[in-house]
């Protein structure tokens, strides 16, 4: 597979990849587009957003836009961005033959990296076990340990055997829009693998009476992936502050807590300077990867 390496300009070194690393692990992700890898890596370079990953792939090849050896703003947790390299699957939202030959590809980066820093299977992890994130979205709703055979198979290992997923359902009662452009599939049960039964249009607002993994039951009795929406309440943003990426900006730190207020327990404290991203704001506070902080001691980089 060809590996295309694009340098990053220097002038975006300080925001994309500011720091030294020796890498411990690969984060995998999934791009959330349906762009190739090289408009995805272009794009980034191309920004001043603080948002970094060391590779893209699609289809046909990887492009990778920073050096392993340098740290990346990818997994939404400020450690592991200093000791991991990120891998973006691209297509994900395309689906079909061209996702399944991108993932492909992407095995086959993955296990070439674990060749050459002698590394075991352990040491692939995904997004979503580092923050608050449905990503790799599509990698998750196919099957994570499917993906990791993949990777042994690039390794000369053995599959494993992937035992049937049990998944419950737990009762809801919550409004979603479809946040999709172009529109939201409605399945017969709760996965990719159910018949499609219908679709949904870009800013449907539905109710939404079950949830399982990643799938929400609707007042139609079918099923839609939750990734593609958003929560209509009005809890997602406020007057002064919006949902985006803010870094820390006071020297005593700021507290992270269980919930949003100062009544709520302190679970632990984000350093001056840390950065992280926001999922929901009441008032001024807002959910982050750790737990709910408030914003009056941050500063916004940028909105999503």
């Amino acid at each position: 597979m060809q590996i295309t390496k694009v340098n990053c300009p220097e002038n975006k070194i300080g925001i994309k990849c500011p720091y030294i690393q020796t890498p411990e692990m690969i984060v995998v992700h999934n791009t959330a587009g349906s762009s190739s890898a090289m408009a995805e890596v272009s794009y980034m370079l191309g920004n001043n957003n603080y948002v970094s990953f060391h590779y893209a792939v699609d289809n046909e090849r990887a492009v990778q836009g920073i050096d392993e050896n340098r740290c990346a703003w990818h997994a939404g947790n400020y450690p592991i961005n200093l000791k991991s390299i990120g891998v973006e699957i691209c297509y994900s939202m395309t689906g079909g033959e061209i996702f399944e030959q991108s993932e492909r590809n992407a095995a086959i980066l993955i296990a070439s990296i674990l060749k050459r820093y002698g590394w075991g299977i352990d040491r692939v992890r995904y997004h979503k076990e580092f923050a608050n994130t449905s990503c790799p979205h599509r990698t998750l709703e196919k099957g994570w340990n499917r993906f990791l055979n993949m990777i042994r198979e690039q390794l000369g290992q053995a599959s494993i055997n992937i035992p049937q997923e049990q998944k419950s359902a737990t009762s809801t009662n919550k409004q979603v829009r479809v946040t999709a452009s172009q529109g939201l599939n409605a399945r017969s049960g709760a996965g990719i693998n159910y018949a499609k039964v219908g679709a949904y249009a870009y800013n449907t607002v539905l109710t939404i009476t079950e949830v399982c993994g990643d799938w929400g039951k609707t007042t139609n009795n079918n099923w839609i992936c939750l990734t593609y929406t958003s929560e209509t309440n009005n809890n997602t943003s406020s007057g002064n502050y919006k949902l985006g990426r803010y870094r820390v900006n006071t020297s005593a730190g700021l507290n992270v807590r269980t919930g949003a207020g100062t009544n709520y327990a302190r679970k632990k404290t984000y350093s001056n300077g840390t950065i992280f991203d926001t999922y929901q704001i009441i008032g001024n506070w807002a959910r982050t990867p750790s737990g709910w902080v408030c914003l009056d001691y941050a500063k916004l980089l940028y909105a999503y």
